[in-house]
């Protein structure tokens, strides 16, 4: 269903979002005592989570965008950011300075996750 699938979109989106803060503020989070990813298990075991967790989002923003009733005023650009920002997750394996990528991660996230939400109201707005 449509509702599953969105909500999968957004749950599989947190996770990277999220630990990418913990990755650039990753002493805050040690210093608080909160048992965060990149705190628990380093920076390493967290990039493949996030890795897994960015192509679980891509499969489902391509699985809305096949099933759903979406256009192209969705589907394009939802794919296109979702792809974009897969990549940048996956440039993390090869990341020089894992806080200057994560931030950009979690930057590139609030980017895809606008996207998501403009054109879905566009896509809905327009076809609906």
């Amino acid at each position: 269903s449509t509702a599953l699938l969105l909500s999968l979109a957004f749950a599989f989106w947190q996770m990277p979002h999220s630990w990418a803060i913990g990755l650039f503020r990753g002493a805050d989070y040690r210093a608080a005592g909160i048992p965060l990813l990149p705190v628990l298990r380093g920076a390493r075991s967290t990039k493949r989570a996030m890795f897994a967790y960015a192509a679980a989002f891509v499969a489902s923003v391509a699985a809305l965008s096949l099933t759903g009733p979406v256009g192209p005023v969705f589907w394009v650009p939802s794919c296109a950011a979702a792809a974009l920002w897969f990549a940048q997750v996956a440039r993390g394996f090869r990341a020089r300075d894992d806080v200057s990528w994560a931030r950009g991660v979690f930057f590139s996230s609030l980017v895809v996750v606008l996207v998501l939400g403009v054109s879905l109201g566009l896509d809905g707005a327009l076809h609906g």
